[in-house]
């Protein structure tokens, strides 16, 4: 059957296994952790509603308590945990809430020097807790420069007397923020959020990281002269510039040489609110489908090597009626729809068996439960086509396809799930035109069809399961740009 919790194949599991070892790229949310059995992660939102959790109950909750590396903690004060935030179901409120009760006991950190017996001298770091109401009374006024601004009236910049950044009192921890929404909410709604983590943790800070399915703006469809459906995709949204704040800082010049003053000027740099690169998220493989899919197999009596070329009486199916969903999302889904209708009815009438229909549930019903009958479909078609929404990039369909053995046909996703490459493990295709060309060409060749059916399958099952997503995000190395 369909392997459970932490196991992979080896073969196509290498950034899994590397995670599972403890391997840590040079700028993770870990990379100056100590090693430990598990790693602790608190989550935000605590609770949420069962019935409309999708992603965070599928991916992150999932994802931590199938890990083997991964323990959650309902501790927000855990000094080993690291906090996983999902922003499109934590406010910005209720984040800056629990964010400051987190810092609401400060920790003071001052050093003392010591003469041991031999006569050398050590730094002995002394530490002591005081409440945010005392800290007004038992600072000086140089330290008080120190103090995030949740506590202080007025905005620092961190910089002590000669004008150097100062190191915060707060010792900070590592915060990944998690966009899963269609539209995206870092620039607008969580900007807040992220501007009083950097104003907490200082110019230094290290230890804010932000995901999301939001990597291009301004994506449509649209119809062209010929009257075929077309997608702009949009550009890249570039948010070391849109999530960044300006800083002034002081220039210093060599006083030693005549043309130069050693008074020096402010230099405006542009800092982004966040550590490394911002990570495209990519929706996975949803645990409850697995167990369907494991469930309906062994009725079937079929294995998990047999899946990819078990039976399939249907040859290809594209979940979507035409005319479905509102005209601004659905558009290019029932256009893909029309397509294959017009393939099937008129380039090769009654030849091969091709639906295009919805099976199961959509919408909050379809993301929190699996219909039997949408499982089945998955597993008896040879091919399944899938196309994403009109205006954002991203969906379940892609890798529930995969799950499934078929070949999956897709529109191009920028960039594809980590790992997944055209031609290799799936088949994008870019225009109608190729659709139909594709089509035709694997349906009249079952070995090559086969073959990236199964490679895809591999690959799906090793790297997209919901503990390799958590693993990637608290492991992974966040100074490269890949899909999680």
């Amino acid at each position: 059957m369909i392997g459970g919790g932490g196991n992979t194949s080896s073969s196509y599991a290498s950034t899994a296994a590397e995670t599972r070892q403890g391997r840590r790229g040079p700028l993770s949310p870990l990379a100056s952790r100590p090693s430990r059995r598990k790693q602790k992660v608190y989550v935000l939102p605590v609770s949420y509603p069962k019935h409309e959790q999708s992603e965070h109950k599928h991916f992150i909750l999932d994802g931590i308590q199938r890990s083997q590396k991964l323990e959650l903690t309902k501790d927000p004060r855990d000094t080993d945990a690291v906090w996983v935030v999902n922003a499109g179901r934590c406010p910005c409120d209720t984040f800056r809430k629990e964010f400051r009760n987190r810092i609401g006991n400060v920790t003071m950190l001052t050093k003392t020097t010591t003469r041991s017996k031999y006569g050398d001298e050590s730094i002995r770091t002394n530490s002591s807790s005081i409440t945010s109401s005392s800290i007004q009374h038992a600072l000086s006024s140089s330290l008080r420069r120190r103090i995030p601004s949740v506590f202080l009236r007025g905005h620092h910049d961190h910089q002590d007397n000669s004008g150097n950044n100062a190191s915060p009192l707060i010792a900070p921890w590592s915060i990944i923020i998690m966009d899963w929404t269609d539209e995206g909410v870092l620039l607008e709604d969580y900007r807040p959020c992220l501007e009083e983590i950097f104003d907490t943790f200082g110019d230094s800070n290290k230890n804010t990281f932000v995901a999301t399915r939001t990597i291009l703006r301004g994506r449509y469809v649209y119809s062209n002269e010929a009257g075929e459906t077309r997608v702009e995709y949009g550009e890249p949204i570039n948010y070391s510039q849109e999530l960044s704040i300006l800083k002034h800082h002081p220039e210093r010049h060599d006083s030693s040489s005549p043309n130069k003053s050693a008074e020096g000027k402010n230099k405006t740099l542009v800092v982004p609110l966040f550590t490394g690169h911002v990570q495209p998220i990519r929706y996975g493989i949803r645990s409850d489908l697995v167990n369907k899919i494991n469930s309906l197999m062994k009725k079937q009596e079929v294995n998990e090597v047999d899946i990819v070329k078990k039976v399939r009486n249907g040859d290809v199916i594209h979940f979507w009626s035409i005319g479905s969903g509102k005209n601004w999302y659905g558009k290019f889904r029932s256009a893909v729809s029309q397509t294959m209708r017009d393939f099937a009815g008129v380039i090769v009438p009654t030849k091969w068996n091709i639906t295009t229909e919805e099976i199961g549930a959509r919408k909050k019903t379809g993301r929190n439960s699996v219909a039997d009958e949408y499982a089945t479909a998955l597993l008896n078609y040879k091919i399944v086509v899938v196309a994403q929404r009109d205006n954002w990039e991203g969906h379940y369909r892609l890798m529930e396809a995969m799950a499934g053995g078929a070949l999956v046909l897709t529109d191009p996703m920028h960039p594809l799930p980590r790992g997944i490459e055209d031609r290799s493990h799936v088949i994008v295709y870019n225009n109608m035109t190729e659709l139909k060309d594709y089509l035709k060409y694997y349906l009249e060749n079952d070995e090559e069809r086969l073959a990236i059916a199964k490679h895809g399958y591999i690959a799906a099952m090793s790297n997209h399961r919901s503990w390799n997503i958590m693993e990637n995000v608290v492991f992974g190395d966040w100074s490269k740009s890949y899909s999680a």
